[in-house]
């Protein structure tokens, strides 16, 4: 069986330190007193920690390796990842090739370090992170890399405190169109599948647009309405199976993803509930499988080639140590089966 390399955080577990102090420690960094320093290495003494020195020596070097960390944000231990990163992945891996780049990919736990590994060790230039579902965590788990100066990216989080460039899509302009969409089909009792809390601040804005659209066509926002659900399509399928238990009158959803959607339909359909007759439904994402539903989903499409560009050519200028703008790709509206009035609009 193989041994487990002791990490810096098992040192720092052991002397009873931050994961940073260690690295600075380790690093022989002038922030760290000569008490303090002693004891770090007296405890990686005692674990046999060994530092790559030669993966140190390359701190000063480029390596032509971008690393991509991805949270697991699904409850699935078969499948994790929520499935929009897949085709950005993809997209990713594709223009980092035309870049010159190779790509690491890392499925990141929610116990996990978070990149300070990839950071300290420089098995990459710069890191791209991935993931929507510990927001709230990020800020102290970006700490590391922030004071050591590593150059990274991160999708979707508007966290100009914590992120040193963040990209993402205009989330609150592509739920005020399908809102509005559904508002021009005669809907005005819609109900919102999705968060809506800071700490989920991608879904924030979808929400945020979905309350613009109905105050600006006249329409209450009421809490009856939204579902406080995060993801996953059986969350979907809960939260309209709830509203009609409960007798909610609706005759619309849109849903802050397109799991959460197809969720929802399904459970519309199965209670005899016609879609888009009864209800329209609309998604946000435009996943590959929207088009293949019946009735095909109806959705706001995040281009994710686009996406793939900003992030690599962003990480590019930190790690060049050229200014950088955060940056909001923007969404298209694609219409279908799901929520009628394909007479209204094509694409």
């Amino acid at each position: 069986m193989a041994v487990k390399r002791p990490t810096s955080l098992d040192i720092a577990a052991m002397v009873g330190m931050s994961q940073t102090t260690v690295s600075r420690a380790l690093s022989q960094s002038p922030l760290v007193n000569d008490e303090t320093r002693r004891r770090v290495m007296d405890a990686a003494k005692t674990m046999n920690y060994k530092v790559d020195s030669n993966a140190r020596k390359l701190r000063s070097k480029k390596i032509h390796t971008l690393a991509v960390l991805i949270s697991e944000d699904l409850d699935k231990s078969d499948n994790p990842i929520n499935p929009f990163f897949l085709p950005l992945i993809g997209s990713i891996l594709k223009y980092a090739g035309q870049k010159g780049y190779d790509v690491l990919i890392s499925l990141q736990q929610q116990s996990d370090d978070w990149g300070t590994d990839y950071g300290f060790s420089r098995r990459a230039d710069g890191i791209i992170f991935l993931g929507c579902k510990d927001y709230q965590s990020y800020t102290h788990k970006f700490e590391y890399l922030n004071e050591v100066g590593d150059p990274w990216v991160v999708w979707g989080v508007d966290r100009p405190d914590c992120a040193k460039l963040c990209i993402g899509s205009d989330n609150e302009g592509g739920a005020y169109a399908a809102v509005r969409h559904l508002i021009n089909l005669g809907r005005t009792r819609i109900a919102y599948l999705g968060k809506s809390s800071i700490e989920h601040p991608e879904f924030k804005e979808r929400y945020e647009g979905y309350c613009r659209a109905l105050k600006d066509a006249g329409l209450p926002i009421e809490d009856a309405l939204h579902a406080d659900v995060f993801l996953e399509r059986e969350e979907g399928v809960a939260a309209i199976d709830t509203m009609l238990d409960d007798g909610i009158p609706f005759d619309a959803v849109f849903a802050a993803t397109d799991l959460l959607a197809m969720g929802a339909m399904q459970e519309l359909i199965r209670r005899k509930v016609r879609v888009p007759e009864d209800v329209s439904v609309m998604g946000f994402d435009d996943l590959w499988v929207c088009s293949s539903l019946s009735p095909s989903l109806s959705t706001v499409r995040q281009d994710t080639e686009a996406a793939a560009k900003a992030l690599i050519d962003g990480l590019s200028c930190l790690i060049e140590n050229e200014p950088v703008h955060v940056t909001r790709m923007p969404t298209r509206l694609v219409i279908r089966e799901s929520c009628g009035g394909l007479n209204l609009k094509r694409h």
